[in-house]
């Protein structure tokens, strides 16, 4: 029973830290921003209509820009709003 309840306790453990650790950082959320913005032109210079894209990305912006003041500030940001 004892090894029962450790196996399950040590489970919920590891999915705990995994679940914490596997969020973007500042910077891979900053490079999937630019990634997006690169990929967003060259659709735009393909003939695309891009609006939706466009304001969709603009909403991330805004969401990395809220992140890295809150990060900058001393409080625990979450980049996975950025990169969703």
């Amino acid at each position: 029973m004892k090894a029962v309840t450790f196996a399950l306790v040590l489970v919920i453990w590891l999915s705990v830290i995994n679940c914490v650790s596997a969020g973007p950082d500042r910077t891979e959320a900053e490079m999937a921003l630019n990634m997006s913005i690169e990929h967003m032109r060259q659709m735009q210079e393909a003939g695309f209509h891009t609006t939706r894209i466009n304001d969709t990305l603009a909403d991330a912006v805004q969401m990395f820009k809220a992140q890295a003041v809150l990060e900058d500030s001393g409080g625990v940001p979450d980049y996975s709003l950025v990169t969703r």
